[in-house]
């Protein structure tokens, strides 16, 4: 709980959340002064030749933070006072700092409790930053599911290193999207091509996610917050990382910072733009004639597949036959499944590169579970069907087969297979990116959602990452060869 403020200064410290280092450099005196001032120690007056600094410090810090904090605190004391300018609030502060019955204007008469408390728990340093986060998940997880998760890290300081610290907060992330957790994250743009990379791989899982939305901005305005993160209408985390390094983070659990918080996140939102949208369609073939999507296809560029636990190009009808008979379908049914089929057949030819290379890589552990499955779910028929369709293994790996001796003579696209056991770039993986855009398919939760971006940061570093992905699989493991030798073994046809 919030202690007791001392003095009318150390009130207003603790309603901005300044640091006493932080109020120091600005009115460039030693923290022991802020200190003794804070404490009561020594009396800060009109007299002292930095009372005019620390007035102006304080109006500053409030106009930077963008709550309003001190136009509210000053309207509660005394309705209809002058709050409007700068100049009014410095009159404020003034008369606030030097007053002696402080106490007895922030009190509430009724109930004796200050009629701004803030309630709030601090953090130092990096690690304080990520025991805050971890807290703040734990307090997620204790929640209904459905509450919102939003805000921004401005810095992303410490999403930059991969660590164990930092691959334990965003499994932290991850867990609270699967209990239906809404994400909303701002991301900062204005940055090195190296530190977007670096964040935007922190953030891909979390990206994928059809409960996240991500929003960007270029703005070379830093705001005075570092970072907020932000439990809505409950509890909020935020920080500033010091001149020399020093983080501080804080977690507040009053309602009235609550409130602050979440407007001010509210109207941060408003100069932002969507980085990532859901296409709508839920037959992945259909996507690609799709509003913008099309043009994106016709985009003759390089491009890269990953399809790690579906493979949504197909290349022929007669795959469908076997399905069709193992399946109890109606005739509406059936002729949903063979539209589909016509889609991919005809999309493949677009999607396909005439002068450019396409790259795809596919899982050896998946293709080999198949075998070994007799029955598994085709997302895309639960959704074209709206109930659940299992079909056997077989014929996904007959599907497979057939795509392959498709492009099998095409020296412009090559195959990888992702070796047993070997790490994947993002666990249950299906991504499809060029130059221009980015899809996702992922299947966790929604069983056919896609999203796209056309952000070119995001697009690029997209790229650049399944691109050194690519580059570190085994030479074996991208031999033409050797990939239809394995997949010959597997499915027990000659390609």
């Amino acid at each position: 709980m919030a202690k007791k403020p001392a003095t009318p200064l150390a009130y207003l410290m603790d309603m901005l959340y300044i640091q006493g280092s932080q109020l120091a450099r600005t009115v460039h005196v030693d923290r022991t002064i802020i200190s003794r001032w804070r404490n009561g120690r020594v009396e800060l007056g009109p007299k002292s030749p930095y009372f005019e600094e620390i007035i102006r410090a304080i109006v500053k810090v409030n106009r930077e933070q963008g709550l309003n904090t001190l136009e509210r605190f000053f309207s509660s004391l005394e309705p209809g006072i002058a709050v409007d300018t700068e100049q009014d609030l410095e009159s404020c502060v003034s008369r606030w700092l030097v007053d002696k019955e402080f106490e007895a204007k922030y009190a509430d008469k009724e109930r004796g409790n200050s009629l701004y408390t803030a309630t709030y728990k601090i953090y130092k340093g990096i690690t304080g930053k990520m025991d805050a986060l971890d807290d703040m998940f734990d307090t997620l997880a204790s929640l209904p599911k459905g509450e919102i998760f939003w805000g921004y890290d401005a810095d992303s300081r410490i999403f930059k290193q991969s660590n164990n610290d930092t691959r334990k907060i965003q499994k932290r992330f991850l867990e609270a999207e699967k209990n239906k957790t809404k994400l909303m994250t701002m991301f900062y743009l204005n940055r090195s091509q190296e530190e977007i990379y670096n964040m935007f791989e922190y953030w891909l899982p979390i990206l994928l996610s059809t409960n996240a939305e991500a929003y960007y901005t270029y703005d070379v305005e830093r705001p005075f917050y570092d970072y907020i993160f932000s439990i809505k209408g409950k509890q909020t985390l935020v920080g500033i990382n010091g001149t020399n390094g020093d983080t501080y983070s804080a977690i507040y659990t009053d309602p009235m910072s609550q409130r602050q918080f979440d407007n001010f996140l509210k109207r941060h939102l408003e100069n932002f733009q969507p980085l990532t949208k859901n296409l709508g369609s839920r037959v992945v073939c259909s996507d690609f004639t799709r509003e913008n999507m099309e043009g994106f296809n016709r985009n003759d560029t390089d491009q890269y597949v990953i399809a790690t636990s579906m493979s949504f190009l197909s290349s022929g009808r007669s795959i469908i036959e076997g399905i069709l008979m193992d399946l109890c379908l109606s005739s509406e049914e059936e002729h949903s499944l063979i539209d589909y089929y016509d889609n991919c057949r005809v999309g493949l030819g677009q999607f396909l590169s005439e002068e450019k290379y396409t790259r795809i890589i596919l899982s050896l552990d998946y293709i080999k579970s198949l075998a070994q499955r007799p029955v598994i779910e085709v997302p895309v028929f639960s959704a074209l069907l709206k109930r659940k369709v299992e079909v056997a293994g077989k014929h996904i790996i007959k599907e497979l087969v057939s795509f392959l001796k498709f492009v099998k003579s095409d020296p412009k696209v090559q195959i990888a297979l992702r070796p047993s056991a070997s790490p994947e770039l993002i666990e249950n993986l299906n991504i499809w990116v060029k130059e221009g855009a980015a899809a996702y398919f992922h299947f966790d939760n929604d069983l056919s959602t896609r999203i796209v971006t056309e952000e070119f940061a995001a697009v690029n570093t997209f790229y650049t990452m399944v691109d050194k992905y690519w580059e570190q699989l085994p030479y074996d493991s991208k031999d033409k060869e050797w990939v239809y030798d394995q997949i010959s073994k597997i499915s027990g046809e000659k390609l």
